[in-house]
């Protein structure tokens, strides 16, 4: 969901992870360094790394998750896929906004949400602190949008 409270994480990603050299590596390759800028790691998610970019004509702060074809079965039908996802567009789904392969990765870039996702921003809640009924309700109401859409 977009627009969750709290603050974004600390640079280095959650706990402090800081990612290697490799990970480094694989953001700052020709493809990608021709409309982005390295900002700094977030973090791992399933597939690879996740790190933030700037954009070069804009300035805007762009997510960027890297996905090395290492890890994939078959590269085949990775790329008409995430350009079909590149499609979805909806006020309560954070769209694609773009998608660039190298020899050796993909990276799927969308815009930056600072905050987290919902899980880092549930970790932070401490049990006294529970949401209302109406903040819960109008989250659950942008889930559905987003699906139903």
């Amino acid at each position: 969901l977009k627009g969750v409270p709290g603050r974004a994480p600390a640079r280095g990603g959650r706990g402090g992870l800081r990612l290697g050299p490799p990970a480094l590596m694989a953001v700052r390759r020709g493809a990608i360094e021709k409309k982005y800028i390295f900002e700094y790691d977030v973090g791992q998610w399933t597939f690879g790394t996740i790190q933030v970019l700037k954009e070069r004509d804009s300035g805007k702060l762009k997510t960027c998750k890297t996905v090395p074809k290492s890890t994939l079965k078959s590269t085949q039908n990775v790329l008409p896929r995430l350009r079909a996802l590149q499609e979805l567009q909806h006020p309560h789904i954070s769209s694609i906004t773009d998608v660039v392969e190298d020899g050796n990765n993909f990276y799927i870039i969308s815009d930056h949400w600072p905050g987290g996702d919902v899980q880092d921003w549930m970790e932070r809640l401490d049990e006294g602190n529970w949401l209302q009924e109406q903040t819960c309700a109008a989250y659950v109401r942008q889930a559905v949008l987003a699906l139903a859409h």
